[in-house]
């Protein structure tokens, strides 16, 4: 019997640490093996799904974690300390004129607020070339330890590889795709403070060669879902809808891919990608139609106040059926398939009585309605998303200008 399916798990915002994927009440594992019940022809009980797939979590928020605090020590500092080396004038500058955003930075930066766990991360991750790039290196390596750890002699029995992105880690796994396939940036990645060991990286390049990935751009990943998709709002160049992308599907068009599928899923309630959603560009009108890429599906079961949650989402049924179609692409013809039919009668069973749209404390119209109330005031606020970010940037700019703190 060849070795499992993997399914790679990409956090989003907030904070997370080693395990984050195995949580109980937030995590995609516990949701996914809860979804997975449901078909018990695919997944009986004495064949649960961990015997066929294996579910492997990326982490990046240690990057973040390591930079706030960088970044409290240095706005608490600001307001307290004598820097004789620096620029008096625009010390001055800073801490008469702008008192209340420098405040404000080294409250964002306490790890007990919310703009530290949440909104500091894209902060930093669309505002700083260099941090964004020592994120996309990170996983790009996390990506390439786990490929070839699980690459057998004969590519017959390859597994397939499917990655399931969450929030901003849609922005961080599509501009680490594009790194990997564009780039020589394994010779970056030695360079990293928290790297990957020089043994891991020479067991890389022992299996792939010293430029993985983009000396061959054949699709290694067999499919991409995106949830909560904001990669239109933290990616920049290429843009994920650029034709420069090779993060897409067969029959795309542009680009060399690196994909064989792309799903994308918003939830109509879900504030967080509305500021720029996602749709498939015009080159991709045969994969859609072939049915390699889907246009962006908008999905709105309730069922938990917090509609963005990675585990929320991943109850929907048009969702997890499609990463179990595509992560079960049965190498072994005796096991039994997750077929597109399955797809289709999940697709079905949406608002119907086995799935409606409203579950839990939820199904409460009086709650419901005040949820939704809440959720439509976010979404307008969350058109004022670029503004904030440019506003912390220039103050953590300005900072690090006068006393040597954070990257340009």
């Amino acid at each position: 019997m060849p070795q499992k399916e993997v399914v790679i798990l990409v956090h989003g915002i907030g904070q997370h640490a080693k395990g984050w994927s195995k949580e109980e009440k937030d995590g995609p594992i516990p949701a996914i093996k809860q979804a997975s019940r449901d078909y018990p022809d695919v997944f009986p009980d004495h064949d649960p799904i961990e015997n066929r797939i294996e579910f492997i979590e990326v982490l990046y928020d240690d990057i973040f974690e390591k930079i706030r605090t960088q970044w409290n020590t240095l706005a608490s500092d600001l307001l307290t300390k004598q820097f004789p080396q620096a620029d008096q004038a625009k010390l001055d500058q800073i801490r008469n004129e702008i008192p209340g955003l420098v405040n404000n930075i080294a409250q964002a930066t306490d790890g007990d607020k919310w703009y530290a766990t949440h909104a500091l991360d894209a902060i930093m991750y669309a505002g700083f070339p260099l941090i964004r790039q020592v994120v996309r290196y990170s996983v790009a390596a996390q990506l390439a330890d786990i490929v070839a750890e699980r690459l057998p002699a004969d590519v017959r029995d390859r597994p397939s590889f499917t990655i399931v992105a969450h929030s901003m880690g849609t922005a961080v796994i599509h501009d680490a795709i594009q790194l990997m396939g564009t780039t020589n940036w394994l010779s970056q990645v030695g360079k990293l403070p928290n790297g990957l060991a020089s043994a891991r990286l020479a067991f890389i390049k022992d299996k792939f060669g010293s430029n993985p990935f983009s000396a061959r751009i054949a699709p290694i990943f067999d499919s991409v879902i995106m949830v909560a998709n904001v990669s239109g709002i933290l990616c920049r160049d290429p843009s994920p809808d650029s034709d420069k992308s090779v993060v897409r599907p067969k029959f795309s068009g542009g680009f060399p891919r690196s994909i064989n599928h792309y799903f994308n899923f918003d939830h109509v309630l879900d504030p967080i990608p509305k500021v720029s959603p996602f749709t498939t560009p015009a080159s991709w009108s045969l994969a859609v139609a072939q049915g390699t890429a889907e246009e962006r599906r908008d999905i709105r079961h309730v069922y938990d106040p917090n509609v963005h949650g990675f585990a929320h989402y991943l109850k929907h049924p048009s969702l997890h059926a499609r990463l179990f179609w595509r992560a079960l692409a049965a190498r072994d013809a005796e096991l039994e398939r997750f077929t597109y039919q399955h797809v289709l009668a999940a697709d079905a069973r949406v608002g119907q009585g086995s799935f409606s749209n409203f579950g839990g404390e939820l199904a409460d119209d009086a709650i419901r309605a005040r949820l939704e109330e809440q959720l439509v005031g976010a979404m307008r606020e969350s058109h004022t998303a670029r503004k904030t970010i440019d506003k912390y940037r220039a103050v953590i700019l300005a900072m690090g200008a006068v006393v040597g703190g954070p990257p340009a």
